[in-house]
């Protein structure tokens, strides 16, 4: 029996959410976790939406593959009004609800106490309808993380309606939207890139990124790049790296810049 045991433990993962809980899983146990948990997912496929209203840090429990699958019914994952870690997780297959809420990943601010403080670590953010990741309002850190193969009206990879983002050592490439293929930045928006790349995304106005222009009071929508490659060649994002309504910007390998509309 010991021998049994022992060789049913080898290899176990430790974790808050295993795949077999089925769908609406992650959703469970934050309800059930509360403010300020740490909750760990096993590997596996995770379908439903999940909505993050309280302080919470979620990870995968090792190195292996954890999705969040949206399954195309609207946003993987929302967070409203709080300081949000995701750690190594895979979000997939969202789409942009009725509200215009961006398909992968949606972070807002409804004016509470708290503004949105989310940070991505290891996170591959793919294949979403509606855009990547959209902001309105608060601060969103990415670093060593993967924005790929979404599509968008308004920034396949990246919308930023208000607030800051900083990407850090993060790829952002094969991305498409009308406006900016890759990082749409509205009135007083911002996003700034440390290394990384941002590569082969693609749009009618803005290949790698739209910046609007401040209206009234407003400022514009920035862009600052430290190292960053935005590619040349056949990798290049198309029809350009960066416009506003009135300047068109080509930068090429591991460009140092700061642009605003």
């Amino acid at each position: 029996m010991t021998l049994v045991l022992a060789a049913l433990l080898v290899g176990c993962e430790t974790c808050d959410v295993r795949e077999a809980y089925g769908e609406g899983a992650i959703q469970e146990e934050l309800d059930r976790a509360g403010s300020g948990a740490t909750i760990t997912v096993c590997a596996g496929e995770y379908r439903g939406l999940v909505e993050i209203t309280e302080d919470v840090t979620l990870s995968r429990s090792s190195t292996e593959a954890v999705w969040l699958d949206g399954g195309g019914a609207g946003p993987v994952i929302r967070i409203i009004d709080a300081v949000v870690t995701l750690d190594g997780l895979g979000i997939r297959d969202g789409a942009a609800d009725a509200d215009g809420r961006s398909g992968g990943l949606w972070i807002q601010s409804d004016e509470g106490l708290v503004d949105p403080w989310v940070e991505l670590i290891d996170v591959v953010v793919r294949g979403n309808d509606g855009g990547g990741v959209g902001l309105n309002g608060g601060h969103l850190e990415a670093r060593g993380s993967e924005i790929t193969g979404n599509t968008g009206e308004r920034g396949g990879a990246l919308r930023v309606i208000t607030g800051d983002v900083v990407l850090v050592n993060t790829t952002v490439e094969d991305n498409e939207a009308e406006d900016g293929g890759a990082f749409y930045v509205d009135d007083g928006g911002e996003i700034s890139t440390w290394e990384g790349s941002v590569c082969r995304n693609t749009a009618t106005r803005g290949g790698g990124a739209w910046l609007v222009t401040g209206e009234g009071e407003e400022a514009p929508g920035a862009l600052s790049s430290i190292g960053t490659d935005w590619c040349e060649g056949e990798d290049d994002n198309t029809p350009d790296d960066v416009a506003t309504e009135t300047t068109s910007y080509d930068y090429g390998d591991a460009a140092d810049f700061t642009v605003s509309g």
